[in-house]
């Protein structure tokens, strides 16, 4: 009687572990994953990005304005020459959210030209700017291969 007793707690434990998700692997948007790369999901926006190693130490802040919401991706500088919005860190990814009325309204605009539309979810539509100019510390990482890698790694969560 005693052994049944043990069995039927061991399994209730074993389906208790796996019905709470303590058997799924968590993913962590502030550490890498096993292939070194930052996976970050925003899903109120409806989108994705895999973020190479390059982004160690990252930050991310959210900024609304009236047609549009940002999320700007920022990374540790030290070069105190560069222009920073936030001190220590350079902005260097942002992802656009546009309302697509206003989307509409500047896709023959200067904003396209530098904000690359990627997707599109609902009623938004989604664009990201890398930046070209970047901090001294970051020349010799901040290359035209790495800027197509984060580019290629944004996607549309559905």
């Amino acid at each position: 009687m005693k052994n049944k007793k043990i069995i039927l707690f061991l399994t209730f434990l074993v389906i208790g572990f796996m019905v709470s998700g303590c058997g799924k692997k968590d993913v962590y948007m502030d550490v890498p994953a096993e292939d070194g790369r930052y996976y970050y999901q925003n899903e109120d926006l409806g989108f994705a990005a895999t973020l190479p190693a390059e982004f160690i130490y990252y930050q991310t802040q959210r900024v609304a304005n009236e047609d549009y919401i940002d999320i700007e991706f920022y990374l540790p500088t030290s070069d105190e020459s560069y222009k920073q919005k936030v001190p220590g860190y350079a902005n260097l990814l942002v992802v656009r959210a546009y309302e697509q009325e206003t989307w509409d309204k500047v896709n023959n605009d200067e904003a396209t030209a530098i904000y690359k539309k990627f997707g599109e979810t609902g009623d938004r539509v989604l664009a990201a700017k890398i930046v070209d100019s970047v901090p001294s510390d970051w020349e010799g990482r901040w290359t035209e291969e790495l800027q197509k890698n984060i580019r290629e790694n944004l996607s549309i969560i559905k």
